[in-house]
């Protein structure tokens, strides 16, 4: 898209100046045309309504942070184009005295540069997301790493998190997200598919194969191997026996063909929920089986419709929020944005101002909500520029009187801009 005003200048201008014999009216004519046509192109690209930037006038948020960043980036490019246009009116000045033909002859070679800087710069712009993403991939690879070197020992969730740079409680439910699996479960999986190559292979009672994978209980052990292998520890020696293998999960670049992903940007001041909460706990596992128990009981109770009238404040509808303040404190509110006072028997949170990136989607709730969070972490985060803020995720449903499967929804997720 950037090289369209440069590719137009270098095949009109010698059909303007040199064919049609205009001279510097020529140059002046293929700018023009050049400018007119790229703007339709830029316009035709947003408004077609295909492209992942929406552009829409209720989402321009104006204050002094997002001006003074706008200054940051906007003064020094506006000093750069300044001085570029005053270098370019020098030399045409001083190619004049040579005639027509060799401010055109200039402005053919400065078209040609700068096509050929566009070209780096567009490298380097494409090449600095992927690196990004592999720099990304490598840390959550390190912390893989980690957990498949202590299989046979004690796997420190803390340990792991810190290699990955975030909190356990983060970690846990980005790996989640990223691998379709529970860091739980997928541990879990991976000692059992360990165990069976050693039970396989091997004369080791399976006792001591319980032991050296953390299981001091053999009936723990065995419990755990049928959940997995779907045969007892003893079955798996038998020859034939049928058993499952989950290999090492690996991070890494893959080009696919996936869909567009519609979202915007938003700045928000401080947020103020009021609602209902249940605690959690740091295994997202468990957390899994404990939120949707907890729709069911609020959709069932007489607070729901109280939540419904609170809603007063964007993003309007019910919240479901996910709350981390130590491992000892996880909480997941249904609530509302609100300024009204405190119902009896509901509680209050506020989330920090933040910059927030915000999904809309239409469809199965359950299923499309988790497919942003997924598509968030995978496709979105690693290429944007920004990193996961780590304060609570929102989702937001529409206000009804029932339980609704399908609809509009949105998620918010506060991000930062990476240093």
């Amino acid at each position: 898209m950037q090289l369209t005003p440069a590719r137009q200048k270098e095949y009109l201008d010698p059909l303007f100046i040199y064919v049609f014999d205009l001279g510097v009216a020529g140059a002046a004519i293929t700018t023009a045309i050049s400018q007119v046509v790229s703007t339709c192109v830029y316009l035709t690209y947003i408004l077609r309504k295909k492209s992942v930037f929406h552009f829409r006038i209720k989402d321009c948020t104006y204050t002094r942070e997002i001006m003074s960043e706008i200054f940051k980036i906007g003064i020094p490019t506006l000093v750069f184009q300044i001085l570029t246009s005053i270098s370019i009116s020098l030399i045409n000045n001083a190619a004049g005295s040579y005639g027509d033909s060799a401010i055109a002859g200039m402005g053919v070679v400065t078209r040609l540069i700068s096509m050929g800087s566009l070209s780096v710069f567009g490298f380097i712009k494409g090449f600095q997301p992927i690196a990004g993403y592999s720099y990304g991939a490598k840390k959550l690879g390190a912390a893989i790493d980690y957990i498949e070197d202590h299989l046979d020992k004690e796997i420190s969730y803390d340990e792991a998190a810190r290699i990955a740079c975030c909190s356990p409680y983060y970690f846990q439910r980005i790996f989640s997200y990223v691998s379709g699996v529970s860091l739980a479960e997928y541990i879990r999986r991976r000692k059992m598919t360990q165990a069976a190559f050693e039970l396989q292979r091997t004369d080791i009672k399976v006792i001591d194969v319980a032991l050296k994978y953390g299981y001091s209980s053999p009936t723990s052990f065995h419990r755990a191997f049928q959940n997995v292998h779907g045969i007892t520890p003893t079955a798996a020696r038998a020859m034939g026996s049928i058993l499952q293998a989950y290999p090492s999960i690996q991070f890494k670049i893959e080009i696919t063909g996936g869909s567009a992903i519609a979202y915007h940007i938003t700045e928000k001041q401080p947020l103020r929920i009021v609602g209902i909460r249940i605690p959690m706990v740091e295994d997202m596992e468990e957390n899994r089986k404990i939120v949707p128990d907890f729709w069911k009981l609020a959709l069932q109770g007489n607070q729901f419709s109280e939540i419904c009238r609170l809603s007063n404040q964007k993003p309007n509808g019910i919240l479901g929020i996910s709350v981390y303040k130590n491992p000892k404190e996880i909480y997941y509110y249904i609530g509302a944005a609100t300024n009204a006072p405190v119902p009896s028997g509901m509680y209050e949170y506020e989330i920090p101002a933040a910059a927030w990136v915000v999904f809309e989607n239409d469809g199965c709730f359950k299923e499309d909500v988790q497919s942003v969070f997924r598509r968030f972490y995978m496709e979105w985060l690693p290429f944007s520029g920004y990193k996961y803020a780590e304060l609570p995720d929102i989702e937001v449903y529409p206000i009804c009187d029932g339980q609704p499967l399908h609809g509009h929804s949105e998620v918010w997720i506060a991000i930062n801009k990476e240093d």
